[in-house]
């Protein structure tokens, strides 16, 4: 399943892959709302593949469309840059086959032109008892885990697919990772990406508050939000990130109230690690890992 959104060109390029693959039982491609008249031109070049056709832009709540028509056990979630290894995406089936509490296996997504991983320091981890993010471009999920983590949340752009995979967990479900199973992001990135200061700021903040533990989640939110105002430029930043700050923090605490379980302590160690501390504080890593819920 493709959501797009003005990307025609890769997403005719990567569909004769999928339809090519004999563990595609259905393809879908949400359009949400482009301009390059995919609308049109896809369901006429692809009449095989199901075409939903979205009026305006839902960012991730797309997905929530395509997955609604999802009939198998599983779905690919796939972004309209990106293309996965057709071997990978045999072996995490595999996995997911053997062990019915998997409800997401995450891709190791490596960007075509730089040839680099984007989970960057902890792409050599070994994630496959047990992982505690995804990278959206790329990842198979159980359609019934899915459903009843209650999918995409609202968050646009950024941290959505860290949400889905906390709320897996706090469902019931794992979420796995295996740097042997990849996917390539075909996107050229040129210079310094721009920073999206609000989505940025809000939807971590929203991951924060709405999952994980208080006293990290103070050090966390602290150290993003002064690197958001380091980096900040002008006013108008300034004044995104501080709105950004207070809806994060009010809307998460509305999600806390509503999760379903509790996210095991190894998990929520792993989120810190990349979140907080990297490798460079393996000490307060290791009191928090020790602490369980708090």
């Amino acid at each position: 399943m493709i959501v797009a959104y003005n990307r025609k060109g890769m997403v005719f390029e990567t569909l004769p892959l999928l339809l090519g693959c004999n563990l595609m039982r259905q393809i879908i491609v949400v359009d949400n709302a482009s301009s390059d008249n995919l609308c049109v031109e896809g369901p006429a070049r692809f009449p095989e593949v199901k075409w939903i056709i979205l009026p305006e832009n839902e960012g991730c709540t797309a997905w929530n469309k395509g997955m609604a028509q999802v009939k198998s056990n599983y779905a690919l979630i796939l972004d309209d840059d990106c293309v996965p290894d057709i071997p990978s995406l045999y072996a995490a089936t595999e996995a997911m086959e053997k062990d019915v509490s998997t409800g997401l296996a995450a891709f190791n997504i490596i960007n075509k032109y730089s040839g680099k991983s984007e989970w960057g320091s902890l792409e050599k981890m070994d994630g496959s008892s047990g992982w505690h993010n995804a990278i959206g471009a790329c990842m198979l999920v159980r359609t019934e885990a899915f459903l009843k983590a209650g999918g995409y949340k609202d968050f646009f752009l950024c941290f959505n697919d860290s949400d889905l995979a906390l709320s897996l967990w706090e469902a019931g479900y794992k979420a796995i990772y295996n740097a042997a199973w990849i996917a390539f992001h075909k996107q050229k990135i040129i210079g310094i990406k721009k920073r999206k200061f609000f989505f940025e700021v809000r939807n971590l903040l929203r991951t924060i508050w709405g999952h994980l533990s208080i006293v990290p989640g103070i050090l966390i939110t602290v150290k993003f939000v002064a690197g958001a105002i380091y980096d900040a430029r002008c006013l108008r930043d300034y004044a995104l990130i501080f709105k950004a700050f207070g809806e994060g923090i009010i809307k998460g605490f509305a999600q806390r109230g509503k999760r379903r379980g509790e996210i095991p302590a190894h998990i929520r160690a792993l989120f810190y690690k990349n979140f907080l501390f990297s490798s460079r504080c393996p000490e307060a890593l290791r009191r928090i890992e020790g602490r369980g819920n708090e």
